[in-house]
């Protein structure tokens, strides 16, 4: 009797159903990765006050203005405080992230602090490492654009520097930006100067209206412009 090589084999039925549990386990794990990864994403940008913003907040007809905007310049988000500029925001926020754009969010004297915080003498940034990182964001979401000064008042040269260098490298490579602020485009133009109200004229202008949120009064979703 000649040598027997045993080689063990498995039973075909059992290996695909072993392959298929496998399969769905990678896929599972996949899923969970995704979503925790989206997570993160969304609670990097959207603050918690505002975690629970999303569409059905919000009309369809404003919805689709809130939509319609054009993709290569953004839209600018305006009308009296609390009448919800930032929960719609932070509800388009969402909606680009979860297409897998990669989103910033700042407001702007947040942003003008960062920047003054770089002249101190121990500081280890420059300027451009504040910008940067908003100019290169797929969606950029600037918040009270505006408000550092009062209607009639005049933004310092160093504001108006800030937003002229960060909305003209952001229209020069077509990246989105998304702006609310309590002042109309020509009271912008009169706190900084014809440039900036020039430039904001380009973007998608949506009006807000309503009573004020925090006053705990019900907010209804005022008209589009343009």
């Amino acid at each position: 009797m000649g040598n027997f090589l045993y080689r063990p084999t498995r039973c075909p039925v059992c290996s695909i159903r072993y392959d298929s549990d496998q399969d769905r386990q990678e896929q599972r794990e996949s899923r969970t990765n995704k979503a925790m990864s989206m997570r993160n994403a969304i609670c990097g940008i959207v603050p918690p006050l505002f975690s629970g913003a999303c569409f059905r907040d919000f009309s369809k007809p404003f919805l689709s203005k809130l939509l319609e905007h054009n993709g290569h310049l953004g839209l600018l988000l305006w009308g009296k405080p609390g009448v919800g500029k930032t929960h719609a925001m932070m509800a388009l926020a969402r909606h680009y992230i979860l297409r897998r754009k990669k989103c910033r969010r700042i407001s702007y004297e947040m942003l003008c602090l960062n920047i003054r915080d770089t002249y101190k003498p121990r500081s280890k940034q420059t300027e451009l490492d504040v910008i940067s990182p908003l100019i290169a964001a797929d969606c950029l979401f600037l918040d009270d654009l505006g408000t550092t000064v009062s209607n009639g008042g005049r933004e310092s040269d160093f504001s108006l520097r800030t937003i002229l260098v960060v909305l003209d490298s952001r229209i020069e490579a077509c990246r989105p930006t998304f702006i609310t602020t309590n002042k109309s485009v020509e009271n912008l133009g009169n706190s900084f100067d014809a440039r900036i109200a020039s430039r904001l004229r380009t973007f998608k202008i949506i009006e807000m209206s309503g009573m004020d949120k925090r006053a705990g009064i019900y907010t209804t979703i005022g008209r589009g412009m343009k």
